[in-house]
């Protein structure tokens, strides 16, 4: 005999009464296949960084360690073409990556590996003139790294009481101290590694101290000392260990970029003022007010990228950049008062103004302003108006999630499902009113406590 079957019951679907508009198709497909191509570049980067990496930090070891270092040394030099090579893969040959972590760090220890090299042969620091396929600052880090890396020789050289090595390390530490004394280093990897090069000169003085007391060094008299004047590269400094001038070349250009940062960061606080006050008064139906104000942030950029950024495409990480994802974030939201339509980056608004992350990073702020408009919108018991917030807080996360959820979006996703869930309990406040007919609070919607991070 059979088993009595029971039934049972399976709930509904999800519904929604207002259809989400989604993005259109082709800028989905265009700007995914951007970031899938742009990720790849970037992991080829990484991957023949890493190889530079291993092999400056090789040579590096082996000339430390008394061993035959030519084969690494001849590999960094085969590894940084690759290094370049793979950059120009990416948005403006990969400079704004180029300057960030570990692609740098790669290219510094290489510089760093062969200025140790060359040091023991000659005595001096290698010239700049010898690294062709690097920059400035990657020069600068890399012989402040060599410095440190002479403190791990001169230790060794004072292990053996050869007195004469360390204190040519002494002085060559000490004219580069005095070089970048010289320098005017804003918070950051440098100003740190600076601080470095002081540690490193204050031991090559320890060390000579120690010697003399074998004595097998004799330090220098105080009246020597007293003599000793502080020199500077304004004043034509000169040292028989470093191309001094490779250094006055190196802060003339610095001093120049630093002061095109400084007035980016100037005249972007405009541009992101404006943008602001557009999104307040969109908020406030001012859609006229708004559109001046946008016109302004739009004259303002444009001035800004043609006096600066154009030919200084590491001027736009940053404030510029952070500006432009306020503007984005304003005219989305004015495009989609006007006609619930979330816009592309294709539209006309934004030909020659932001680029795809800043884009990205608008479009995901974006729904928070969405998120308050169906605020406006519920307590006017204005069911519809919040549905439609809704179906664009939705068509913005179908957006992300055909990116592929890439790992730099990741705050941005994070929001994005935030506004939805508030926008969903919004609407569900909206019907316990219509149903009701009557002022009911709904229960609070919780969120999940954060996860705590034990590393």
């Amino acid at each position: 005999m059979s088993a009595p079957t029971s039934t049972v019951s399976v709930p509904s679907r999800p519904t929604l009464s207002v259809k989400p508009d989604a993005l259109d198709a082709t800028t989905v497909a265009s700007i995914a296949k951007e970031v899938e191509d742009e990720a790849k570049s970037r992991e080829a980067v990484f991957q023949e960084a890493r190889a530079l990496s291993r092999q400056g930090m090789l040579a590096t070891h082996s000339i430390l360690s008394a061993k035959d270092c030519d084969e690494a040394l001849t590999a960094c030099e085969a590894s940084v073409p690759k290094v370049i090579t793979a950059l120009k893969s990416l948005p403006q040959n990969g400079c704004v990556l180029r300057n960030q972590g570990s692609v740098s760090a790669a290219i510094e220890q290489y510089v760093a590996a062969k200025c140790l090299h060359s040091f023991l042969t000659t005595g001096k620091m290698l010239p700049r003139g010898f690294f062709e396929a690097v920059t400035g600052d990657e020069y600068l880090s890399g012989s402040i790294r060599f410095c440190q890396d002479l403190e791990r020789y001169a230790v060794g050289r004072a292990t053996c009481l050869d007195a004469n090595s360390v204190l040519i390390c002494r002085d060559l530490v000490q004219d580069f101290f005095e070089i970048l004394l010289e320098f005017d280093f804003r918070n950051g990897p440098l100003r740190r590694r600076f601080d470095g090069v002081k540690y490193v000169h204050r031991r090559m003085e320890d060390l000579l101290y120690e010697l003399s007391l074998t004595g097998t060094y004799q330090a220098e008299s105080e009246e020597e000392g007293r003599k000793a004047k502080k020199r500077k590269l304004s004043e034509g400094f000169t040292s028989v260990r470093i191309n001094a001038q490779d250094f006055v070349t190196l802060k003339e250009n610095m001093d120049r970029y630093d002061k095109k940062r400084e007035e980016v960061i100037k005249k972007t606080r405009d541009v992101q003022k404006l943008s602001k006050q557009a999104i307040f008064s969109l908020h406030r139906d001012n859609m006229k007010q708004a559109s001046e104000q946008l016109d302004r942030a739009v004259s303002i950029a444009q001035t800004i990228f043609e006096g600066y950024v154009k030919d200084e495409p590491l001027l736009r990480v940053g404030s510029y950049s952070n500006a432009m994802e306020e503007f984005a974030e304003a005219v989305l939201f004015k495009e989609w008062l006007t006609s619930k339509q979330v816009i592309g980056i294709q539209a006309e608004q934004f030909k020659g103004l932001i680029n795809t992350s800043e884009y990205c990073g608008g479009l995901g702020d974006f729904t928070g302003e969405v998120g308050r408009f169906a605020v406006v919108a519920a307590s006017r018991r204005n069911e519809k108006a919040v549905m439609e917030a809704l179906a664009a807080d939705l068509a913005v996360q179908d957006f992300f999630l055909a990116l592929g959820s890439p790992p730099r979006f990741s705050k941005k996703e994070q929001a994005i499902r935030t506004n939805i869930k508030k926008v969903e309990h919004l609407a569900y406040e909206v019907s316990l009113v219509k149903a009701t007919g009557r002022q009911v609070k709904a229960s609070e919607a919780t969120e999940p406590p954060a996860e705590k991070n034990d590393s």
